[in-house]
């Protein structure tokens, strides 16, 4: 296009100006001197420099996007609860005396949270204050926290889901320091990492009165669960602190060994809370020989980690031992074969243990079994869930054979397992001698059907410890609904039956057995689970839980140095990659193992030069543009004798459109035969 514009174009006067051009162009090059020798460097340091420019330049570039990313909205909608509409809402719960506000999911954002401020800076009546979920920034955590520094009432804060970070955690430290009221503190669900973790530590080690502390779902690496554990290990005569939640983080095992550390020293926490936070068997055996010494902790939760045998071993060991500990979750992990053995061995002797949580570790019928032979030894276990451990009918009738013996378990959960008719038959036998079950899960057994609900039907009847049963996600019919409810008439102590998305009762029969059991029953029969009121404790653990879907996230080696510019066709970059060293389901974080770096076009140009320096063969050269680009330049000159014996054939194409056409693909023809990759390297 270029050369044909350059064919009609006027020419007149063009030839003194372009040699004037050429005289000032010469000029300058003469004058110009090459980069690194202006700079003071030799060719090698400055191209060394060029390619760090560039990195920096990418990095700053990627980080200013993640931060936009993250930082709130510059126009934020209106808030849902108008400022106006706050201050009467505060005017009534003043006037009735309530002591817990709660603003949850409001959205006023931080215009509502400096009139709360405001508001708690001479108020001492309000004894909880709910505002998760209020899209509160950090400058109103400051504002909030500058009122704690002078509140004599408030007992519990809630902020989570806010989107708080290290500044607002660490303005709230400022606050706790001089706050003698406030005991919990809710902080999950946010951005914090472990700078705001290092102040609230720091505030805790000072003198800060919180008890009960939640800070899971953050930001949080082995540094900043390393904090908490330090200020617990070196003030354990001083530190109050009953209560931590950290799950949802990602303290590994250095945070675990910590924290092992800490439990060895400390005599106040009761509650530690470690799930989902990447631990691996050496963090689980580091706690484990915590326990052995440790003579206060009762909680323990160290579900969704990456503990196997190993881990399973230790703890295993530490429970034989162990004669405070209440609660033990270790759920979702990899606990078989002999670890598991270990663990269900130690059971046997293991007298204070209230509560085990072993779902998701897929120990199968051998783990079923070995749970059942320490279930007839063990006294102390009131509560064990076993959800998708891919328990069938085999393990079902060992763990039957085990309430025949056992009379202090109350719950057990199989849900989500393969138990079929038979193994529920068999449960169904077995709790005919026990005297002590009262809620057994079996929901989500897909091949359970009306020969299940038979068996339990008959022994309702003469079973009055049982008050809960789960059948749902199961292929019940009508009929097997029918008997369950004729057997629950007779039953007066039976409170729950769980036949939901049960997809072969009809609406009418489930609305006819609920009217018959309102007659029939002290309590009645509930195709959804009744609402129960938790203590305040528990409802702050429901609050904290986590999205049961997330999945672990990849483990990745560091990466390798960049490589040397490398010229192909179309391109020039450098590459760097990682390799994966454990993966994880359902997740594609693990393909994003390579990184490419577009270099700056002075170190292509020099890592062009060094290969022609060399001898290297040119990039291999587009032959099918070249010969795409043959037949369209013969196909033109074809057409040039054609337009002038053929004159309708020329007025469509005049005679000098046809020739710049021509030239353009000539230009072409010879461009790329310059350069095979299509692409001027200067």
């Amino acid at each position: 296009f270029f050369f044909g514009l350059v064919r009609i174009m006027p020419v007149s006067n063009s030839g003194p100006r372009m040699a004037e051009h050429q005289e000032l162009h010469a000029e300058a090059e003469e004058e110009e001197e090459e980069p690194w020798v202006q700079e003071g460097l030799t060719k090698e340091e400055w191209m060394r420099k060029m390619q760090e420019h560039y990195i920096k330049k990418q990095e700053e570039e990627r980080l200013q996007k993640e931060l936009e990313k993250t930082q709130p909205k510059t126009i934020d909608p209106p808030p849902k609860l108008s400022v106006d509409a706050l201050r009467d809402k505060i005017k009534q719960l003043t006037t009735a005396g309530v002591a817990t506000w709660d603003f949850a999911r409001d959205d006023m954002a931080d215009p509502g949270v400096e009139v709360l401020a405001e508001n708690l800076k001479t108020n001492s009546m309000v004894q909880r204050l709910i505002l998760g979920a209020n899209r509160v920034s950090d400058d109103g955590v400051e504002v909030l926290a500058e009122s704690l520094r002078v509140n004599t009432g408030l007992k519990r804060l809630e902020l989570w889901r806010n989107g708080i970070t290290d500044k607002g955690a660490a303005a709230l430290s400022v606050g706790l320091r001089e706050n003698t009221s406030l005991q919990t503190l809710h902080i999950g669900d946010n951005r914090i990492g472990d700078d705001g973790a290092r102040a609230l530590a720091d505030a805790l080690a000072e003198g800060s009165r919180i008890l009960n502390l939640h800070i899971g779902g953050n930001r949080l690496t082995c540094y900043g669960g390393s904090w908490f554990a330090d200020v617990l290990r070196e003030n354990p005569n001083t530190t109050v602190l009953q209560r931590i939640v950290l799950a949802g983080n990602r303290i590994e095992a250095a945070g675990a060994m910590a924290w092992g550390e800490a439990l060895k020293m400390n005599i106040a926490l009761q509650q530690l809370q470690l799930g989902w936070n990447l631990i691996p068997d050496q963090g689980a055996e580091a706690l484990a020989e915590a326990l052995k010494v440790n003579t206060v902790l009762k909680q323990l939760q160290l579900g969704w980690n990456r503990i196997s045998e190993g881990g399973g071993t230790a703890l295993g060991a530490a429970l034989e031992v162990n004669t405070v500990l209440q609660e033990l979750d270790i759920g979702t992990n990899g606990i078989v074969g002999d670890g598991f053995a270990t663990l269900a061995e130690s059971l046997k002797e293991n007298t204070s243990l209230h509560k085990l949580i072993l779902g998701g570790n897929s120990f199968k019928d051998e783990g079923a079994k070995a749970l059942a032979d320490a279930l007839m030894a063990n006294r102390g276990i009131k509560t064990l869930g076993l959800i998708m451990n891919g328990i069938t009918d085999e393990g079902a009738e060992a763990l039957a054979d085990g309430l025949k013996v056992n009379t202090e378990l109350l719950s057990l959960d199989l849900s989500s397992n393969q138990i079929t008719d038979a193994g529920a038959s068999a449960l169904a036998e077995g709790l005919m001698f026990n005297p002590a079950l009262q809620r057994l899960d079996l929901s989500s057994n897909a091949n359970l059907t009306d020969d299940a609900a038979s068996s339990f039907s008959r022994t309702l009847i003469t079973n009055d410890a049982l008050q809960q049963l789960d059948l749902s996600s199961s292929n019940i019919t009508t009929d097997g609904a029918t008997a369950l409810m004729e057997s629950i008439r007779v039953n007066r102590f039976f409170q729950y039956l769980g036949l939901r998305n049960c997809k072969n009762i009809s609406e009418d029969v489930q609305e006819a057995i609920t009217r018959q059991m309102k007659v029939f029953s002290t309590v009645g029969m509930h195709f959804c689970p009744p609402e129960q009121e938790q203590e305040e404790e528990q409802e702050q653990e429901q609050e904290q839980e986590h999205k049961q879907e997330q999945e672990h996230e990849c483990q990745l080696s560091d990466w390798s140095d960049w490589t040397t510019c490398n010229i192909s066709i179309g391109s020039c970059i450098q590459t760097r990659s990682r390799s994966v060293l454990t993966t994880a389901a359902l997740r594609s974080d693990c393909a994003n193992s390579t990184e490419t770096l577009i270099c700056s076009p002075e170190l292509c140009f020099a890592e062009a030069r060094r290969l022609l320096a060399l001898g290297a063969p040119a990039p291999p050269e587009p032959l099918a543009t070249k010969e795409w680009l043959m037949v369209a330049l013969v196909g033109v000159s074809l057409l040039h004798p054609l337009i002038r014996v053929i004159p309708a054939l020329g007025r469509l194409l005049p005679y000098e459109v046809l020739s710049s056409l021509m030239v353009c693909i000539v230009a072409m023809y010879f461009f790329i035969l310059w350069d095979g990759s299509g692409v001027n390297p200067l």
